[in-house]
C-alpha cells in the first residue's frame, strides 16, 4: 500500500491548497501510472526479481529483520516517490508563505509530519541506516507521522479552514477583510483591503492595525462579542469614505480568543444613493403637496362662485341646492386642505376631519338650526384620500340634512357625532333627536339626491348603512378596518 502514499501526498496538497480542481485525467493518469505498474511489478516479483533481487527474513534474536538487493523497477520507484513528496513541499511551503501567519503553524505540521517516515526512509535505504538491531525504522516514522497529523487536527484546526477555502471566502471576497490577533496585530489581509489602502502585503503583516489605522475603533474588540458600526475612513490622502465594519471573534475548541476577522463594505455609493432617494422622496412630498394645496385652491374658489351665484338667485329652492353643491365642494377642500397640511400624505386623520367639516356646518346652517348643538366624539382613524373623500361626502350629506330637515320651526336639539374603530370595522354614526324621518321613506330608494348620493359613495367604498328612527333619527356607517400601521398607530 505504500505505493500511493506519494501520489497520494500530491493530492491532498493540491486539496489543501484549493489546485486539486486543476488536475486534468491526462495529469492524473501520469500521476498514478508508476505506483500502478510498481504494483503490478511487486505482485510479479517472483516472475522477473525486477523489484527485488533477493529478498530474504533472518531471525535474529527473536526479531525477524528483513534484508534485501533491491532491482532496477525499486529504484526507479523510489525516484518517483521522493520527488512527489519534494513537490508536495514545496506546494505546502508555497502556501505556507502565501497564507501568512494565520496558517503557518497547520503548514509546519504538516510538513513534519510528511518528512519524518521518508527521512527516515531515505536513510535507511541509501546510507543503510539501521541502529537496532538492524531494523527498518520507517513504519514507526509512519507512526510518529500519524500522530503529528492527530495533533494538528486537534490543537491547530486543520481540517476546520485552509488555504483552499482562504482563496474561495477570503482572497475573492469583494469587501476588505483584516485578521487580527488577540493583541491587534495584522495577521493576514486580503486583496480588496490591500487595493483600498495601497500598501502590499508584506508591509501589513505582523505590524499593529494602528500603525496604518490611528483612529481604529478599539471599543468594538472589548467585548469579545461579534459587533458592527459605521464608519468614516481618509484613506491616502482622499476624502472621507464610508464603511459598514463588522468584527467578529475567532476562538478554538476551549473557546479561547484567537483572533478577530474585521470586514470592512464600502457603502459610500450606497449612502449616496440613498440620500439621492431621500432627496427625490422629499421633492414628490413637496410636489403633491403643492397639487393638494391648489386642489384645495381651485375647490375654494369653486365653493366662493357657488356662493356669489347662491346670493344672486331669487328662487329659493335653486338658492338652496347652490348651496347644498358649496358644502358638498366644501366638504372636498377639506379633505386636500389636510393632506397638505399633514405629515403622511397617503392618509388623513379622519377624526380630526369629521370635527371640522361638521363645526363647518353647524356655523353655515346657523339661521335655520340656531338651537342645535354639535357633540363629537372621535377617536383617531386614518384613511386614504380614495376613502376618505366619499366618506367626507356622505357625512356632509348626512349633517346638512339634519340641520335642514331635523330641527323646523325653531326646534332646538342636539346632533351627535360618533366615530369609533374596532378590530374589524370602522364605525361612523350621525345621530339627532330632531323630528326625524317619516316611516314612509325608504332611504335606499329615495327620490332625493343627497340619499342618493350617500348610497351610491356607501357602494363604491363597499361599506354598510342603517338607520335607526327611534329617538330621532340615526344613521350608522360601517367601513371595513384598516390596519394599525395604516391607522398610524
Amino acid at each position: 500500500a505504500i505505493v500511493v502514499l506519494p501520489p497520494g501526498w500530491i493530492i491532498y496538497a493540491l486539496f489543501y491548497v484549493g489546485r486539486a480542481v486543476k488536475l486534468t485525467h491526462r495529469q492524473l493518469f501520469l500521476l498514478l501510472v508508476i505506483p500502478a505498474l510498481t504494483l503490478l511489478l511487486v505482485y510479479t516479483n517472483g516472475w522477473h526479481h525486477l523489484v527485488w533481487a533477493k529478498y530474504e527474513l533472518t531471525l535474529v534474536d527473536g526479531v525477524l529483520i528483513k534484508s534485501a538487493e533491491y532491482g532496477p523497477a525499486f529504484w526507479l520507484f523510489m525516484v518517483y516517490a521522493y520527488t512527489a513528496v519534494f513537490a508536495g513541499l514545496v506546494i505546502l511551503l508555497q502556501a505556507v508563505v502565501e497564507s501568512g501567519r494565520l496558517y503557518r503553524w497547520q503548514g509546519v505540521g504538516l510538513i513534519i509530519a510528511a518528512m519524518a517516515p521518508w527521512l527516515v526512509n531515505f536513510a535507511s535505504i541509501i546510507f543503510s541506516w539501521k541502529p537496532f538491531r538492524g531494523m527498518d525504522l520507517t513504519p514507526f516514522a509512519l507512526g510518529i507521522m500519524v500522530s503529528i497529523v492527530g495533533w494538528t487536527i486537534y490543537r491547530l484546526q486543520l481540517q476546520d479552514i485552509g488555504p483552499a477555502a482562504r482563496h474561495m471566502m477570503f482572497d475573492q471576497m469583494g469587501d476588505g477583510v483584516l485578521v487580527l490577533d488577540a493583541n491587534h496585530y495584522i495577521m493576514d489581509v486580503n486583496p480588496a483591503l490591500l487595493s483600498l489602502l495601497g500598501q502590499s502585503k508584506s508591509h501589513l503583516l505582523g505590524r499593529p492595525v494602528t500603525r496604518f489605522w490611528p483612529d481604529w475603533p478599539r471599543e468594538l474588540l472589548t467585548t469579545d462579542q461579534e459587533g458592527g458600526m459605521q464608519i468614516e475612513w481618509t484613506l491616502n490622502g482622499l476624502s472621507p469614505r464610508i464603511f459598514d465594519m463588522r468584527v467578529s471573534p475567532l476562538r478554538d475548541g476551549r473557546r479561547r480568543l484567537m483572533s478577530w476577522v474585521v470586514v470592512l463594505r464600502d457603502i459610500g455609493e450606497r449612502k449616496q444613493m440613498e440620500e439621492q432617494l431621500k432627496a427625490s422622496l422629499q421633492e414628490k412630498e413637496a410636489l403633491l403637496k403643492e397639487i393638494h394645496h391648489r386642489v384645495k385652491n381651485n375647490l375654494q374658489i369653486i365653493s366662493s362662485l357657488l356662493n356669489l351665484q347662491s346670493d344672486v338667485v331669487v328662487d329659493v329652492q335653486s338658492r338652496d341646492v347652490l348651496r347644498d353643491s358649496q358644502h358638498r365642494v366644501r366638504s372636498m377642500a377639506l379633505i386636500h386642505e389636510k393632506l397638505y397640511q399633514s405629515s403622511n400624505l397617503a392618509r388623513i386623520d379622519f377624526g380630526d376631519y369629521v370635527e371640522k367639516l361638521a363645526t363647518y356646518l353647524v356655523q353655515a346652517y346657523r339661521a335655520q338650526a340656531h338651537g342645535v348643538r354639535l357633540q363629537v366624539d372621535v377617536k383617531p382613524v386614518y384613511l386614504d384620500v380614495d376613502t376618505a373623500v366619499p366618506c367626507g361626502l356622505i357625512l356632509n350629506e348626512l349633517i346638512a340634512n339634519a340641520l335642514k330637515h331635523g330641527f323646523v320651526n325653531g326646534r332646538s336639539g342636539q346632533i351627535h357625532i360618533s366615530l369609533h374603530p374596532t378590530d374589524d370595522q370602522i364605525i361612523l354614526e350621525i345621530a339627532d333627536d330632531g323630528v326625524g324621518i317619516p316611516p314612509e321613506i325608504n332611504i335606499r330608494q329615495s327620490r332625493s339626491l343627497g340619499l342618493q348620493l350617500v348610497n351610491t359613495l356607501v357602494n363604491q367604498i363597499n361599506g354598510q348603512i342603517t338607520l335607526n328612527r327611534e329617538n330621532g333619527t340615526a344613521f350608522i356607517l360601517t367601513l371595513a378596518a384598516i390596519s394599525p400601521q395604516k391607522r398610524g398607530y
